[in-house]
């Protein structure tokens, strides 16, 4: 009796000891999920995590509002509480990415039990955007911890903090789509720029020529080239304008020929956004977001071809069975017999 209720109190421990673990890597995987903004994490925790992030980039942008609103060497309260919590909130999830990433979906699981965990979490550190991570947080500590506000105008230290803002894109991949895009659209948006530069050195030196005898303004070909960058892309900053006829004429061309151009460029980028929103999950639609059945093969002649002929057969087959069918009825004393 002794030895089965310790039997059972070991169960429950062990039980127990199970439970907290599934627990603790539960929330592990969610502390991942949360602060990587994963595409597949649960409801909640996805717009938990994007209300979060939001907050983090305003506060960020934020903080360079109140610096521009003062001399570099001026620091107010309000700025300095606000970086002090920046930096606390960026120290927190800084530290909870390093201890959450071993669940990673990325990562291979049997890798992981080779190398071990802190060998994972000190190369997930090494990372491009963990290091990124490591240098901004750097940088609001150094601001912090220096007091005298003449050394806290060092344009360095201002500097290092722009590597902030790359956290928007860490976040929500922003650039990602534009990236993908240029790409794949890179022979048609080199085609339009190629023409779009053609037209530019047609129309400045037959501008030149046109506007140089009797305008001081068209002094060389640069400047006029200046002129048709205005003018294509329908700026017009006025610091340079044609005065003979002829010259106005052709800045009207040039002028709607340039309209024309950049709604090249515009519609050649719509259509890639179109096709690389289709093609990013986070941006499709539960139906989309299914696997898609595969279409259906197209058959080769020679399986075309057999097709037919069993098909043939089929019906010849049918065929013979009612004429075999009618003799019998036709013959019915004769005994004969048919046989196929």
């Amino acid at each position: 009796a002794c030895a089965e209720k310790a039997s059972a109190s070991d169960d429950r421990a062990a039980r127990k000891t199970s439970k907290s673990k599934q627990s603790y890597r539960s929330f592990r995987r969610t502390t991942f999920d949360f602060f990587s903004v994963a595409p597949d994490a649960e409801g909640p925790v996805r717009k938990a995590s994007l209300i979060f992030h939001g907050l983090a980039c305003v506060m960020i942008v934020g903080l360079f509002v109140l610096d521009s609103n003062t001399a570099p060497t001026v620091t107010t309260s309000t700025y300095w509480r606000l970086e002090l919590v920046v930096t606390i909130i960026w120290a927190v999830e800084y530290s909870a990415r390093i201890w959450s990433c071993i669940d990673d979906p990325d990562l291979d699981s049997q890798s992981l039990r080779r190398s071990g965990r802190c060998k994972a979490r000190a190369m997930f550190s090494l990372r491009f955007m963990s290091v990124m991570d490591a240098l901004s947080l750097l940088s609001l500590v150094v601001d912090l911890s220096i007091e005298s506000n003449n050394y806290r105008g060092v344009s360095a230290l201002r500097m290092m903090r722009l590597l902030t803002l790359y956290r928007i894109e860490r976040d929500f991949r922003i650039f990602s789509p534009v990236a993908t895009v240029i790409m794949d659209k890179r022979a048609q948006l080199l085609a339009t720029l190629g023409i779009a530069m053609f037209v530019l050195s047609v129309a400045s030196v037959i501008m030149f020529y046109i506007e140089a005898p009797t305008n001081d303004q068209f002094s060389s070909v640069m400047l006029a080239m200046w002129w048709g960058v205005t003018a294509l892309t329908t700026v017009g900053y006025g610091d340079i304008v044609p005065q003979t006829f002829l010259g106005r004429i052709v800045a009207s061309i040039v002028a709607f020929m340039g309209t024309g151009i950049f709604g090249l460029f515009a519609g050649i980028l719509a259509d890639g956004f179109r096709e690389a929103f289709r093609r990013d999950r986070r941006f499709r639609s539960r139906e989309d977001s299914a696997v898609d059945e595969p279409p259906p093969e197209r058959a080769s002649p020679v399986q075309e071809r057999l097709a037919n002929v069993e098909r043939d057969v089929s019906l010849l087959r049918g065929e013979v069975h009612e004429m075999i069918t009618l003799m019998k009825r036709l013959l019915p004393d004769s005994g004969a017999r048919v046989a196929i």
